[in-house]
């Protein structure tokens, strides 16, 4: 009977042995499914992650080709608006050198209209004055011509001609020369 009540004991205890490595294996398998999913879900979440990284890295390459581009336009309107500040900057003196200009014109235009108005004045004046003169010599030729004719008649041309230089001296008036020959040719004449 010990035997047998060794042998009921040894099959309790196998019987829970075996129970308990079928439970341990049940939970191992178990554990190992959750393991192989967690795995896939990970490996799935990897790819997803390289994919993602592979899209941030090519756009990282794009975003930095375009920030590039955008540098060497910057560049470029940075040098456009040096050039543009250079040519403004000749402009301005050039438009400052065309103003001091204009300024020394329009003073020089002023001169000129002052200088045209007093020499048309004096041009007046001169007219007037010659007009005068002129009246003067054509009332001096008829005296002269008066007095050449009653001195012919008496015979005394040549003193006449001296007299009449005389008088055109004192009065500040020559005789141009077609009347200098005209009273010449006319002192000249015989007396009848």
């Amino acid at each position: 009977m010990n035997k047998r009540k060794l042998c009921t004991k040894e099959r309790t205890a196998c019987n829970v042995y075996r129970r308990l490595i079928l439970l341990a294996w049940r939970r191992s398998r178990e554990a190992a499914r959750s393991a192989k999913e967690l795995t896939k879900k990970q490996e799935l979440q990897v790819g997803q992650l390289e994919l993602q990284i592979d899209v941030l890295s090519k756009l990282r390459v794009a975003e930095g080709q375009k920030r590039e581009e955008a540098q060497s336009e910057c560049q470029k309107l940075k040098r456009n608006i040096e050039v543009l500040e250079l040519e403004n900057n000749q402009l301005v003196e050039e438009t400052e050198d065309l103003r001091i200009s204009y300024d020394i014109l329009h003073n020089e235009l002023k001169v000129a209209k002052a200088e045209n108005n007093f020499l048309s004045e004096q041009s007046i004046t001169f007219q007037n004055l010659l007009g005068k003169k002129k009246a003067e010599i054509e009332v001096l030729e008829e005296k002269v011509r008066r007095v050449a004719f009653s001195s012919l008649k008496g015979g005394r041309n040549t003193t006449i001609l001296a007299q009449f230089h005389l008088v055109m001296s004192e009065f500040g008036l020559g005789l141009n020369f077609a009347k200098k020959q005209e009273l010449q040719e006319f002192c000249d004449i015989e007396p009848h």
